[in-house]
């Protein structure tokens, strides 16, 4: 697979369990415009949230959401 293919870990985990953004939205109740964000790396979730979509990809929030993002808090 090739690596830059996605822009972001979250991204990537979306795609290896076949989910698409409308259903994660609908599951965390967000617009799919706001994981849209976190999938392109503009905005991060709230730390619940954070722990959500860890729980439903299988992942530890560290593997979705290495880095810090400049706004975040």
């Amino acid at each position: 697979m090739d690596k830059n293919k996605y822009k972001t870990p979250l991204a990537e985990a979306i795609h290896a369990k076949g989910f698409r953004q409308n259903w994660i939205a609908n599951k965390l109740s967000v617009m799919p415009e706001t994981v849209s964000r976190w999938t392109n790396g503009h905005s991060r979730p709230s730390a619940l949230r954070q722990q959500k979509l860890a729980d439903l990809l299988g992942k530890q929030i560290e593997e979705i959401f290495p880095k810090p993002i400049k706004n975040d808090k």
